[in-house]
């Protein structure tokens, strides 16, 4: 991938994560004192603490709000390929239709587009274009096309929600909490998968954590552990909001209990 691109990719998913701490301290004030103390219970069994635990409750809040209000309607292959064919038909029809329009209704409707587009904003798209012109349809629906054969063609039949990728994303941060305790993120009952597994199961999650700690060996690790510039300011994005996640559940912490001693 080109360095500019690397980079563009890197300032929009660090701008996400800082934008996700907000959300994630509130989860994880709304955790119920027993889900709380099953956390705790299970990272002082792995011995994890600190930092690392604040990545544990991050990922159990993030599992949770995926699989309630994100999986449901996550889109298979199949179900994006019939998306983008359902745009390439319909940018088609707009274009035959505005084609069928006599000359004087073709410029009544650009004039009064035009008419409208000088009531919106400076500086947005449409004061330039303010109705889709033929090329920009066409273009639309060729593209849309393409992409739905490609899709299309490589699905399995029936596709599967684009579930494992994003508990394989979890299982990074699980690991991120493991990395300066020497478990190294392998398959098997115990250790790091067992560890996932009971994650897994707290948030709610219907499958074990298996198949996306495969998926996280395979396509995650190498490129976490390849150094690059890009990827080392990625992580350290990590590591602020994930520090700025645990300053906020400690404000938190001691807004509830403010005659708790704060730990050394």
């Amino acid at each position: 991938m080109p360095e500019k691109h690397e980079a563009d990719l890197l300032m929009a998913m660090t701008g996400g994560m800082m934008r996700s701490v907000d959300r994630i301290a509130a989860a994880v004030a709304g955790l119920s004192p027993e889900m709380r103390l099953a956390v705790s219970g299970l990272c002082k069994r792995f011995e994890i603490q600190g930092l690392s635990e604040v990545r544990i409750l991050a990922v159990l809040c993030e599992l949770m709000d995926f699989k309630r209000t994100r999986e449901a309607v996550a889109r298979t292959p199949k179900e994006r390929a019939a998306d983008l064919l359902a745009v390439a038909t319909a940018s088609r029809s707009l274009f035959d239709a505005i084609a069928r329009l006599s000359m004087r209704d073709s410029f009544n409707l650009h004039v009064g587009a035009i008419d409208i587009a000088k009531t919106w904003p400076e500086g947005a798209p449409e004061k330039v274009i303010p109705t889709p012109t033929a090329a920009q349809l066409e273009t639309v629906g060729v593209v849309a096309q393409v992409l739905a054969g490609c899709m299309d063609s490589a699905a399995a039949p029936g596709g599967s929600r684009p579930t494992r990728e994003v508990h394989a994303a979890n299982i990074a941060q699980i690991w991120r909490a493991f990395r300066d305790s020497g478990v190294k993120p392998r398959r098997g009952s115990g250790g790091f998968e067992g560890f996932c597994n009971e994650v897994f199961a707290l948030a709610g999650v219907p499958s074990a954590a298996r198949g996306a700690i495969k998926l996280f060996n395979e396509k995650f690790l190498p490129a976490m552990r390849q150094k690059s510039a890009v990827g080392d300011a990625f992580e350290a994005a990590i590591d602020t909001s994930m520090r700025e996640l645990m300053g906020k559940i400690e404000a938190e912490e001691r807004r509830k209990n403010p005659d708790a001693k704060r730990p050394s």
